[in-house]
């Protein structure tokens, strides 16, 4: 048997720890500042005088509804990520599995007193509702049809992360917009050379966008 009270933790031990832990937060943090930047650098449009490249607009958000899986929030798009509890018989640990756009290909609009875009959602940074779901045997058969793709069951060892974009929220987008071909005066919005989509209901613009 170990004999707990003989263990030593150097502190080179806890130098280790603390170096991990400060590039962890430093490539969290860097990441967050460079999406600040990025919507701090990017003016707000209004959607009829829009011009291509990098923009930022904001409006009602519409387009298809769905129900969103696990949730049930209705919404115009959800995004899950499902982990699982792993276990050696000691310890436990969750694991990401997979992560699940629903449906497979979003789309929506974006509307303001000036016209509406659509916004094609593939690569794309979220800042959403959210909500953390431990699932039970309870749970609907069409989201237990979904976790069985992914050899996942419903149970207190399956943890799904879900965000939505509610039907008809005011929403911020920053993205590149670019002209379809064949489609003259029809403009959308996705990710490009800048960096990915950002779909945010929290974040400063979309409190003073007009």
């Amino acid at each position: 048997m170990v004999d707990l009270d003989r263990i030593h933790v150097g502190p080179f031990c806890f130098a280790v720890l603390a170096l991990v832990v400060g590039i962890l937060w430093f490539f969290s943090g860097f990441a967050l500042l460079r999406t600040e930047l990025r919507v701090a650098d990017t003016a707000l449009s209004k959607i009829g005088a829009l011009a291509l490249g990098q923009v930022a607009v904001a409006g009602n958000a519409g387009g298809q509804v769905v129900d969103a899986p696990f949730t049930g929030k209705s919404c115009h798009f959800a995004r899950s990520a499902l982990w699982k509890r792993v276990s050696d018989g000691r310890n436990s640990s969750w694991h990401h599995v997979a992560t699940v756009l629903w449906p497979p290909e979003p789309t929506f609009s974006v509307t303001d007193e000036t016209g509406s875009i659509e916004v094609i959602v593939r690569d794309v940074e979220l800042d959403l509702e959210k909500m953390v779901t431990y699932l039970t045997v309870d749970c609907s058969p069409g989201d237990a049809a979904l976790l069985a793709k992914y050899n996942l069951s419903p149970s207190s060892d399956t943890r799904v992360w879900s965000e939505w974009l509610p039907s008809g929220s005011d929403v911020y987008v920053c993205g590149t917009a670019t002209q379809p071909p064949g489609e003259r005066d029809k403009p959308i919005i996705e990710s490009g050379s800048r960096g990915k989509l950002l779909v945010s209901v929290h974040i400063g613009p979309v409190s003073r966008k007009g």
